[in-house]
């Protein structure tokens, strides 16, 4: 009986026993405020990453297309990336995906004002 205890502990069963997983609540969400391609769902897409939770990003996907699978997308104002002058649209419904399926941060894309205040409204609905 001694010894199967001892193999445990060498396995760290009574460590990661006493740390336990913390629950959704306890994980929390980091806000971001960004736009990278997702290789994975997307189809290469862009997106808007506006959180972080855990491993996880929330995002909506930015697209060319003014309805995707028989939902209207949101016109934005502004396209996002400076060097593209057609009109750009969000999915209006947020996606979650491991942060490896990302590419890096594109620097030179960015939301203008009014479009960063009508996705507020949808992610504080989304955090609430």
């Amino acid at each position: 009986m001694q010894k199967k205890n001892d193999d445990k502990k060498k396995r760290g069963y009574y460590r990661n026993k006493l740390k336990g997983r913390q629950s959704k609540a306890e994980i929390g969400y980091m806000p971001l405020d960004e736009f990278r391609n997702n290789d994975k769902d997307s189809r290469r897409h862009p997106v808007y990453i506006f959180a972080q939770k855990g491993n996880d990003y929330l995002f909506f996907v930015v697209t060319h297309s003014e309805i995707t699978s028989g939902t209207k997308n949101l016109r934005l104002a502004e396209n996002p990336n400076s060097a593209d002058d057609k009109v750009s649209f969000i999915r209006p419904k947020y996606k979650q995906q491991n942060r490896r399926y990302f590419g890096k941060v594109k620097p030179d894309w960015y939301l203008n004002e009014y479009d960063k205040k009508t996705l507020q409204k949808i992610i504080d609905e989304i955090m609430n």
